[in-house]
Formats: structure tokens, sequence, C-alpha cells
């Protein structure tokens, strides 16, 4: 059957184990997540023309080409009880999601928090996960680069090497991170599939110190606007915000600028994101004292009644520095900057290590359907 039968009969409960031709390009780590997702058991059937890590993938076993019953039998009885396993922490390296509504210097704070964070880290990524990828132009770095969607697409496939992954990225030896550019277009969004972008997600953690993302703030999903396509093209945003150990929200210090600061946080803990994993940054600030106390009473004010609102830090104050210069010549930016946003970000991470409560492995979701129905003689 087609990709899109074999989900229906998944969905269904029709079929319990799916065995998968090896040499088909389209059965990769997203197919096999999918069956898993769905309580299916994948199993490969060893193909010919390439050889690929497929537990590493998801399968559940893979069966040589010429499997007989017994083979089979024994593939499918040890997996017949087998459950979705539930996202576990390990010891990755920090994951840190820079966002906020548009033209407040999210990108911007993205690089200097990166440089601040490679003051005392050897290896610091940045990575930009916008659906309008700016961070290429922002380091004048044009051209055939590979980035974000050639290093999902190798993980749809396989497991690269710490090496491999670290090639597709580019030195910025001026600030001390390196840079893994974005989408080419917004468009190509639809080639990030969810199984490989996460796979690729804990392999960047795994291969720098710690990881930033440029990240865009629309977390709507199809429980929100009961579009599912919503959900598609926001699953870049939500992967990498669901999975930050740490997100900044960026506004600006006027009456718009605190009330786009506030909808967004607002919006991400209705998403799911917890409390003491947001930090609000309010950039080109006021140095005056007042104006900063003032403008955090509101944050907090507006904030206040949103269920774990109280429980979010106070704002971060940035300066206003002028940055143009350093930006077009990619030379490292004003170190007030990189040191603040550095040493805030790394408190937060501190305290969450040190006091927060191990994360609850939410319940798996019940397809429509499965649960059975009432019949006419129950009561």
């Amino acid at each position: 059957p087609s990709v899109e039968h074999l989900h229906a009969l998944l969905r269904s409960g029709q079929c319990r184990a799916v065995l998968l031709d090896g040499d088909l390009p389209m059965v990769d780590r997203d197919l096999l997540a999918a069956v898993t997702a769905a309580g299916g058991i994948a199993l490969i059937v060893e193909g010919t023309r390439w050889r690929r890590e497929w537990d590493q993938l998801g399968a559940a076993a893979v069966l040589p080409s010429t499997f007989d019953e017994q083979q089979l039998l024994e593939a499918i009885n040890p997996h017949a009880g087998m459950e979705v396993p539930a996202r576990t922490t390990g010891t990755h390296a920090p994951l840190v999601a820079v966002t906020g509504p548009g033209g407040t210097g999210v990108s911007v704070t993205a690089i200097a928090l990166a440089q601040g964070f490679a003051a005392s880290r050897p290896r610091v990524v940045l990575v930009d996960c916008c659906l309008h990828a700016e961070q290429s132009m922002l380091h004048n770095a044009h051209g055939a680069q590979p980035g974000l969607m050639e290093l999902v697409e190798l993980h749809a496939a396989g497991a690269p090497s710490v090496r491999q992954i670290r090639q597709l990225t580019i030195g910025i030896v001026e600030r001390g991170y390196h840079l893994l550019v974005g989408l080419r277009r917004a468009r190509h969004w639809s080639s990030l599939r969810q199984a490989s972008l996460l796979a690729t997600l804990q392999s960047m953690r795994s291969a720098f110190d710690v990881v930033v993302a440029d990240v865009d703030a629309d977390v709507d999903g199809e429980e929100q606007t009961g579009s599912v396509e919503v959900e598609e093209r926001n699953s870049l945003a939500r992967t990498v915000v669901s999975h930050a150990d740490l997100v900044l929200v960026i506004g600006q210090p006027s009456m718009k600028g605190v009330y786009a600061l506030v909808r967004t946080i607002m919006d991400l803990l209705e998403f799911g994101v917890a409390p003491r994993r947001l930090l609000p940054v309010v950039n080109q600030a006021s140095g005056a004292a007042g104006a900063r106390a003032e403008l955090s009473r509101a944050v907090r004010q507006l904030i206040g009644d949103v269920a774990g609102g109280s429980a979010v830090s106070p704002p971060l104050f940035l300066p206003d520095l002028p940055l143009e210069n350093a930006l077009r010549d990619r030379d490292a930016l004003p170190q007030t900057l990189p040191h603040a946003l550095a040493t805030a970000a790394d408190a937060v991470l501190v305290r969450d290590r040190v006091t927060a409560a191990p994360d609850v492995p939410e319940p798996p979701r019940i397809p429509p359907g499965t649960m059975g129905h009432w019949s006419g003689e129950q009561s």
C-alpha cells in the first residue's frame, strides 16, 4: 500500500506488524516513528541498494531478504507488548531558544547570546530555525552553504557522526561560535519532518556544548486552530520551543512592545512551556532605574493572572548599543551585551538543574475510534 494507506490502516487498528522494504526511499526515520507512534511494529526487510543503521532509525527488527516464518515470528513476539517510548531527559548540552515578536531584535540577540556563551565554552552553535531565515544575511554567509535542511535530511536516512554534523556549520571566528544556516525559502518547511527534526536537535546537543536557536514565536497547532496544516507549518518552532531548556522572549520598551512581549509569553505558557524556563528580555531599554522598574511591574502585572505567569523570571534589560557596523563587518559585538545575556541565561539554567523536578512524560494521544464503543445492552 501507499504511505497514506499504511497510516490509515494503523489508525484503524487493522494491522499490528508492518514489513517495510529497506530499498524503498520513503522508508526512513519518520515513517518508522509514525508506525511506532501508532502502536505498530516496524520490521525492515534488508535491501541490497544501501545499508542503514535501522536500529538507530527506530526499526524494531531487521529481517534478511530470505526470511522465513520462524524468523518473522521471533521478530514480532518480543515486541508484542511494546509501548510507545516516552521522551527522556539525557545528558545533552543545553538548548536555548531565542524568540519574540517581529522587529524586536530576536536574531541579533541570538547572535549576542551565542557570542556570550562562546566566551566560556569551546563549542557553541547558533542554529537558524526561523521560516524566514536571516542569520545567513546577518553573517554574510550567502551561496550554496548546506544548513538545517540538509542536516535534517541526513537524519532521515541515518545517524550522521559528530564530525559530519560539525562540518555542516560555519565557524564564526570573530565571535567564537559556529553557525548552522536555516531554510533558503520559507516554503521549504514542508521538507522538515518531525522525527528527523527532533533527531537533528538531539544530535546537535551531543556535538556542541550549547545550542542557541533563533526561532519564530508562532506555536499554534491543530488544537488552537483546527488545522493540521498550521501545526505542520509551525512544527519547527513547536519542536524547538517544547524541547528547549530555556526560552528567551525578546520585547521592546514601548507600549506596543510590552503588549507584544506579554502576548508572546502567554502564548508560550499556553503551549506548555514551563514558567521557570521563560526569561523575558527587554531590548534597547532606557538606563533609568525608574523606567526599568515601571516596565518590570507592567510585565508582571499583565502576566500575573495567567496560569504560571507569576513564576516567570523578572525581565532582563539590555542597553541600546550601536551594532550595525559590527554586524555588517561580522566583527565581535560589544562585550557588554553578550556577557549580560550569557550570565542571565546561565543563572536560569543552573537554577533549573538544581531546583526543578524531573519532567513528567506526557501521556500518549489516543487515536479516535480506538477505545471501543457502548452497546445497547450496557448501562
